[in-house]
């Protein structure tokens, strides 16, 4: 009996290959696959797409309209770098039976400017895009407007990276955000997130224009208090707009993590009160930033690569109970005069002193001189450890 199954299961693999098709369609080539004989047989997924004619009657040189059939199969899905660095794309309508645009699908096409995803109420498999995959629309440095199904569920890690352009985004409902999903975005000011939103990182890393992050009052898996953006129970910052009103910031009590680029480029911001139930200081945390002075408090163990990296720092303070630092820390931090260690060198250290670490005019205070004198990586770059009262 089991050879049976494994027999027929072979079988079916050998018959379920997949079969590619291409048809014009107003001067478009458009090249499809699908899988012959298996279970999605009546089904296609746009591969790639090649313009055969620049003068298109009744139509833009640059606009594309999706093709609902290639051949006999119903186009669903639009492929992984199907239109990748399209030159001459600069609007796409894509109609409500794709349900799925895969990694890369539109990345680093220059020109395009406008993506509308078609979607119907009430009609069984035409809910539109419910699925944009990672980097589908990355490096389109002109893209200024999507109009998003109301269906969608997924925007997944960095989709939008470096959409210098893309001004609003409104969502009405979907439940997972990526890591960068929207970073880099220089001219997007305010985001709306819908009750249903979970986030699976920092999506709005680099904007440099975010003012405002709001949320749908019954949302369960984020909080933002004062534009704010935080985890549910409050014990990570997710996100701090970079243009947010205001000099001055506390962090809540009761916060434990900095998360990953958090107050990045946040240029008006000069002083930053930090809580003393923080642990940890992700990477690129204040990168970029206005602050003036970077204060540790007792119980911070972590603090991430490059985590005050291009800021405005002039002094800092690491507690003893930093146990790891990652690299360039302070690179690029041009005012920064001094840092004074509290406690024993943190792990990795030897990776971390010198330019790669911090400017090299930039004074190491520390309690125990001998300590730090005779670690190996002072001599290299010839760093000098001055002491200070315990």
């Amino acid at each position: 009996m089991n050879k049976l199954i494994v027999y027929a299961c072979l079988l079916l693999a050998t018959v379920s290959s997949a079969m590619v098709q291409t048809n014009i369609v107003d001067g478009i080539a458009w090249v499809a696959e699908s899988r012959d004989g298996g279970f999605d047989d009546t089904r296609c997924r746009i591969i790639r797409c090649e313009r055969q004619r620049h003068d298109r009657p009744g139509k833009k040189a640059g606009q594309v309209t999706v093709p609902r059939t290639i051949g006999n199969k119903r186009v669903h899905a639009i492929g992984e770098k199907a239109f990748q660095g399209n030159v001459w794309l600069d609007e796409v309508v894509i109609h409500s039976g794709v349900s799925r645009l895969e990694d890369m699908a539109f990345a680093e096409c220059p020109n395009l400017t406008n993506v509308v995803m078609e979607y119907a109420i009430r009609v069984p498999g035409e809910h539109g895009v419910e699925n944009i995959g990672e980097k589908a629309f990355v490096d389109c440095c002109k893209l200024e407007v999507v109009s998003f199904s109301p269906y969608l569920t997924c925007i997944g890690h960095w989709a939008f990276q470096r959409c210098r352009k893309l001004q609003t985004v409104t969502f009405n409902y979907f439940s997972s955000l990526g890591e960068g999903a929207f970073e880099e975005c220089d001219r997007l000011e305010r985001v709306y997130l819908p009750g249903n939103t979970e986030l699976r990182g920092n999506a709005f890393s680099l904007c440099s224009n975010l003012k405002f992050i709001s949320l749908d009052s019954e949302n369960e898996h984020v909080m933002v208090r004062d534009g704010v953006l935080y985890d549910k129970n409050m014990k990570v910052l997710v996100t701090y707009p970079a243009k947010r009103d205001g000099t001055t910031f506390v962090v809540p009590e009761g916060v434990e993590c900095i998360y990953a680029f958090a107050f990045s480029r946040a240029k008006m911001l000069k002083s930053v009160k930090l809580p003393s139930s923080l642990r940890s200081v992700m990477t690129g945390a204040f990168l970029d930033s206005g602050l003036s002075a970077a204060v540790m408090p007792q119980g911070v163990e972590y603090i991430g690569e490059g985590a005050f990296m291009k800021s405005a720092v002039t002094t800092a303070v690491i507690p003893s109970t930093v146990k790891t630092m990652g690299r360039i820390c302070f690179s690029g931090c041009n005012n920064l005069s001094s840092i004074r260690f509290e406690g024993t060198p943190p792990e990795v250290l030897d990776e971390l002193v010198g330019d790669v670490f911090a400017p090299s005019n930039c004074v190491l205070r520390v309690k125990n001189t001998d300590e730090w004198k005779t670690h190996k990586t002072f001599s290299r770059y010839g760093i000098k450890a001055f002491g200070v009262d315990p």
